[in-house]
């Protein structure tokens, strides 16, 4: 890749590969263990942007997706996530645009993670049941704040 953007190393490249596992990592693990909900929509955002008109959008999701594999889910902790994306932020100065499409494209991956999980089984003391527990909906407080972080991460926040 490092030939069809020549000021891009491939160190620079393989940073930005990494990018998408991170915001994956990040998000998929804040609230539970990563689910296969998660992983599909990830999967399947990342073969999405293979046609994506941004052309480093493009190039990595090139990248990765030839390396994704069924079963083959990202791991990696919150620190080291949010460390991955501020170099990233750091990197961005130096592409077209600043690299905006790329870090916003980032942000939007969460934001699909997120929403790919769904519900959550949840304890529901306000209902007057006791208790029980039910099912949550949509995005959980704890991944909106993980997508906050890689936000702020990126310099979009």
């Amino acid at each position: 890749m490092a030939a069809e953007t020549p000021s891009l190393t491939d160190e620079q490249w393989a940073l930005l590969k990494a990018a998408p596992n991170h915001i994956f990592a990040l998000v998929a693990s804040t609230d539970s263990l990563a689910d296969r909900n998660e992983w599909t929509a990830y999967r399947s955002a990342v073969e999405a942007a293979t046609s994506d008109q941004d052309e480093i959008v493009r190039n990595v999701a090139a990248l990765l997706s030839r390396e994704l594999g069924e079963n083959t889910v990202p791991g990696g902790d919150a620190a080291k996530a949010l460390a991955g994306l501020e170099e990233v932020r750091v990197l961005s100065a130096a592409l077209p645009g600043a690299g905006a499409a790329f870090r916003t494209f980032l942000v939007e991956l969460g934001r699909t993670i997120a929403e790919a999980s769904g519900a959550q089984l949840t304890r529901n003391f306000a209902t007057g049941s006791g208790t029980a527990w039910t099912m949550s909906s949509g995005t959980s407080a704890m991944e909106r704040e993980s997508i906050a972080r890689a936000a702020e991460a990126l310099g979009l926040d």
